[in-house]
């Protein structure tokens, strides 16, 4: 059975997991809080905040257009690291998509649509020129810190497909 000091010192320590008192009066506490929450939430031990981050994509494309799509960080601590998904599938900045064929009086003409990626602190750009078909789908925005990460996928439609 535990003293009435064990017991006092059982109680205190119950907040935090563990601890021990030193003669000068302070305590020294081990242990971890464990947090299940959406994004965002902090992270207690190193001060940062994790990320929310949100798409945008424009309306009314059609074949040939050139989509601008945004991910812009609501809040959330830098640095922050952004990658894309179209369809679940990561995108290669700066590397052709998938190729499109389309058919003109004169024959047959193959237009590709390329990805360009553009990062700064606090947002990420993918820039689709040419767009088609192929690339219509969804879009992942991933945004991630030493704090945890988050994602958001929004759809890209094309008048006509």
């Amino acid at each position: 059975m535990k003293t009435r000091k064990e017991r006092q010192q059982a109680s205190r320590d119950g907040a935090t997991g563990g601890g021990r008192a030193t003669n000068a009066g302070t305590l020294f506490a081990v242990g971890s809080l464990l947090l299940a929450a959406a994004a965002p939430c902090l992270s207690f031990a190193a001060g940062l905040e994790s990320p929310e981050a949100h798409v945008l994509i424009p309306s009314n494309l059609r074949r040939g257009d050139t989509a601008e799509i945004f991910c812009s960080l609501r809040r959330g601590s830098l640095p922050v690291a952004f990658q894309w998904l179209h369809n679940g599938k990561p995108i290669r900045p700066n590397r052709v998509g998938a190729a499109e064929t389309t058919g003109t009086a004169q024959g047959s003409n193959s237009a590709e649509a390329l990805w360009k990626v553009d990062h700064r602190d606090r947002r990420s750009e993918l820039l689709i020129e040419n767009i088609g078909a192929r690339q219509i789908g969804n879009y992942t925005c991933i945004a991630s810190n030493a704090a945890g990460k988050t994602s958001f996928t929004a759809s890209l439609l094309v008048e006509g497909e």
